[in-house]
């Protein structure tokens, strides 16, 4: 009985290690990979709110939701960016949606019949001094498949 006990204690810290190691490298970017933004458009069409933006010493957190006018947020894709001014170039960042029905119901209050229940996002980048050097803007790519859009949060850091 003592043995199986320690068996499944053993199993559970295990399990629970794997998980702690999966969440941390979920929002871990060490690997910053550039993005080409050139299928994207930039329009005024897409509605969003950053909720909360975190720039702690080592990463930038940044919550909020987002949709395009017209579309049902359930077959999306969407990518968390960061635009380093100095370069020029875009880096992708690490992005979980969240569900929102609160975004569904404020809308289709206002006549809107679509669906945006999956319009919420939690994102994270490592702040890389090597490609993220000076001024960085923080940006959602949305792709549902027919429309691609670059979205600017207007969400700023700086790396000195």
């Amino acid at each position: 009985m003592e043995k199986n006990k320690n068996i499944i204690i053993t199993i559970g810290a295990v399990l629970a290690f794997v998980l702690c190691i999966n969440f941390y490298s979920y929002l871990s970017f060490s690997r910053l990979t550039v993005f080409d933004t050139s299928a994207y458009v930039n329009k005024d069409d897409a509605k969003f709110s950053v909720d909360s933006f975190k720039n702690n010493t080592n990463s930038v957190y940044v919550t909020g939701w987002l949709f395009v006018d017209g579309r049902d947020n359930t077959l999306f894709k969407n990518k968390l960016l960061v635009l380093n001014v100095n370069s020029g170039k875009y880096y992708e960042g690490n992005i979980k949606c969240n569900k929102r029905p609160d975004v569904s119901k404020v809308f289709s209050g206002q006549g809107d019949p679509h669906n945006y229940d999956n319009s919420g996002f939690t994102g994270a980048i490592e702040k890389n001094r090597s490609k993220l050097s000076g001024i960085n803007k923080i940006f959602i790519a949305y792709d549902d498949g027919e429309v691609k859009r670059l979205v600017d949060l207007n969400t700023d850091f700086e790396i000195k």
